[in-house]
């Protein structure tokens, strides 16, 4: 089942350039596909934001890791904000 938390971390390995946009992309396209089934809305928001981010660039670059990071540091700010 997909998880916001199994995302953040294959994003931050990729962000510490631990593995590839090619292998992340070759992980995160299987995970994420029907993440609306999931039940967790944090993980699909974040799969969203992800993707539209990906949809946006071609290649790899430090445009696209900027984008992809800020991504990061807004889901690890929702996950630590209390419900309203």
């Amino acid at each position: 089942m997909a998880s916001a938390f199994e995302i953040r971390k294959h994003l931050e390995r990729l962000l510490a350039r631990e593995t590839s946009l090619d292998d992340f992309e070759e992980w995160f396209g299987p995970y994420s596909w029907n993440i609306h089934k999931s039940g967790d809305s944090e993980a699909q928001r974040l799969a969203y934001a992800i993707e539209h981010q990906l949809s946006l660039f071609d290649e790899d670059s430090e445009d696209l890791r900027r984008a992809l990071l800020a991504v990061l540091e807004s889901a690890k700010i929702e996950a630590t904000s209390p419900p309203a």
